[in-house]
């Protein structure tokens, strides 16, 4: 466990459009963790409950099905933030969800009844939380659009460009399938079609993107 620095706590709380009354509580009350990347925390679990910030890193946010079979709700990175309630389970959406670290990564929490207490005392926390909660919804909703009525070629695109560094992907065909809740099979079909179109290039983990790519009109 980490100590707060004051750039962090004052960091945390212009997001959250607190007060010096909110300053004081996220000292008092407020921890930082760090994870190592794959690390992943079950609904049973109560290690991270209430509201996180992303210090560092990127943390993916996912369901997985009665066969195994896992679809990636939607990951925040550095300087973005969500609200887990009781048993891992996003106070917004009715459903048992995993988190999994997907780099090193540095996380501040605030506890559950801290965070609600403030939310409740303070309209323009209120105001933030109502933003962060729509706009978590909105990304829940968009998922469930893709799965529904995205072709998986699209679905593919999509997380290729999502997740490019420098036009470099590192994740296997399995991760990416984990992650836009197909098969492996499937994917790695449409990854040798995307190659073949001159689109991307593989290696061990990693798809490098190439230009025409990004011409492609995904949505």
């Amino acid at each position: 466990m980490q100590p707060l620095t004051k750039d962090t706590l004052t960091q945390i709380n212009t997001t959250i459009c607190g007060d010096e009354r909110s300053l004081e509580v996220l000292q008092n009350k407020g921890i930082v963790k760090t994870y190592i990347k794959g690390y992943r925390i079950y609904p049973d679990s109560d290690e991270l409950l209430g509201f996180l910030y992303v210090l560092s890193g990127k943390v993916r946010f996912f369901s997985v099905s009665s066969n195994a079979k896992e679809i990636t709700i939607f990951t925040i990175a550095t300087n973005e933030s969500c609200i887990i309630s009781t048993s891992c389970i996003l106070s917004h959406i009715k459903a048992d969800v995993v988190l999994e670290f997907m780099e090193d990564s540095s996380v501040f929490i605030l506890p559950n009844k801290t965070f609600e207490t403030l939310t409740h005392s303070n309209e323009s926390i209120m105001r933030f939380n109502l933003s962060l909660v729509s706009k978590r919804l909105k990304q829940a909703f968009d998922t469930i659009n893709d799965v529904t009525f995205k072709s998986l070629k699209n679905r593919v695109i999509k997380f290729l460009l999502s997740n490019a560094k420098n036009n470099r992907v590192e994740a296997s065909q399995e991760s990416i399938a984990n992650n836009i809740g197909s098969a492996r099979e499937a994917v790695t079909r449409v990854i040798k079609e995307l190659k073949t179109q001159g689109l991307i290039e593989t290696n061990r983990n990693e798809i490098v993107l190439k230009n025409g790519i990004y011409e492609l009109d995904y949505e």
